[in-house]
């Protein structure tokens, strides 16, 4: 249990630190001065923190002599440099000990391993999927649906489980609901993008973001399946004689907007727009033979002029 104030009277070193507090800062300084008699870790759970980024924030506070602990203070904590966003705090081994001993982050110990493909896990190894659960709050649930995702995609290790486990809670993706929602759909990312390079041949090359954007339009919005992509991209080829995803756009988006849904549909409005084209040239050649020729006033001849001449000079 660690208790704190508010340091009385005023510290003229402090009028900086305030403006360059973090908004995570600042809440755990609400807390403090709320939070007399209770842990840090309820300091952590009241400004809406993890228990690694509220005991950093104490320690600056601490250093900057806003806040003291109060006399009755059994357990000091020191940091020597404010952690920072995505940077677990250092376990004491004591910790990572009864964290064995504990049920539930055994079996969440034990399940990791398992996926890790080892009998069983080193301190370090411990120490990363642990503070994953204390210090972020995360639960055995998500830290496992995480683990079984890198797992798949033979990406696992302890630290690169908890590299993306404190990335993706930095950016909400703190609940188990919430990370199969986004594993999901990058899933689905990587799927379309397969099937993509599937179909015009190219597997080194990176897709730009416009590419991209235009993919997931293609398959997610317009909901089209690869053999109709395929038909677009056999007709750019055949006009361009290059691939083009704007040419490509351009023919996926006028089937979507004429309706189109199926591969059948879309051969019949390109049939429909080739006889249409057809028949508007033909009516055009029709046209021009039928009419006169036009007049050609850069031809003159003068032998029939003259002669002409002659003969009205005469009828005069």
């Amino acid at each position: 249990m660690s208790n704190y104030k508010i340091k009385e009277g005023k510290n003229p070193a402090t009028a900086s630190c305030f403006s360059e507090a973090s908004k995570e800062e600042l809440r755990v300084l609400v807390a403090v001065s709320f939070a007399k008699g209770i842990s840090d870790s309820d300091i952590a759970a009241a400004a809406g923190v993890s228990q690694a980024r509220a005991k950093s924030a104490i320690a600056l506070w601490l250093a900057e002599g806003v806040i003291e602990e109060c006399a009755e203070a059994t357990v000091k904590e020191e940091f020597a440099d404010r952690l920072r966003p995505c940077e677990l705090m250092e376990t004491p081994a004591k910790e990572v000990a009864e964290s064995i001993r504990d049920e539930g982050l055994s079996e969440l110990i034990e399940e990791c391993a398992v996926l890790l493909k080892k009998p069983a896990l080193t301190t370090e190894e411990v120490k990363c999927i642990v503070g994953l659960a204390d210090q972020y709050s995360l639960t055995p649930d998500y830290i496992l649906t995480l683990a079984a995702h890198l797992a798949a995609k033979n990406h696992l290790t302890a630290p690169t489980l908890r590299d993306r486990a404190i990335a993706l809670s930095s950016k909400g993706i703190s609940t188990t609901e919430d990370l199969e929602i986004y594993l999901k759909d990058k899933e689905q990312e990587s799927s379309n993008e397969y099937e993509m390079r599937r179909i015009i041949g190219v597997w080194k090359r990176t897709f730009s973001a416009g590419e991209q954007a235009m993919i997931r339009k293609w398959f997610d919005t317009f909901a089209y399946s690869p053999v109709i992509i395929s038909e677009a991209y056999d007709i750019c080829v055949m006009n361009t004689g290059d691939l083009s995803f704007a040419y490509m756009d351009k023919i996926l988006s006028s089937w979507h907007e004429a309706g189109c849904k199926t591969l059948e549909e879309c051969k019949a409005l390109r049939s429909i727009s080739k006889s249409e084209t057809k028949s508007s040239d033909t009516a055009k050649r029709g046209r021009s033979k039928s009419e006169p020729p036009k007049p050609r006033y850069g031809d003159f001849d003068v032998d029939d002029a003259f002669a002409k001449a002659l003969a009205r000079s005469y009828e005069d």
